[in-house]
């Protein structure tokens, strides 16, 4: 499999799912690492296959976050 790296300072809520981006490969399935930055809250009920997270991001109640996005500093994802 592949890593996930949280930052200082995070919140994840219950029930939320985070795991890394995948691709299909002739072998089967190669994972990419997943960095989420410092200060970061992701509410609950959230699926994140993001590639990055930025620092200081919040991640609203109910979001998806696609496979492979790449979110930047100081961003805030209303709740679904």
């Amino acid at each position: 499999l592949s890593t996930i790296t949280v930052g200082n300072h995070c919140y994840i809520g219950e029930n939320t799912v985070v795991r890394p981006c995948s691709k299909m490969i002739a072998t089967g399935v190669t994972y990419f690492p997943l960095r989420i930055g410092s200060n970061v809250v992701i509410d609950e009920d959230c699926i994140v296959m993001a590639a990055e997270i930025g620092d200081f991001v919040f991640v609203g109640k109910n979001s998806i976050i696609g496979q492979s996005s790449v979110i930047k500093n100081c961003c805030y994802i209303m709740e679904k």
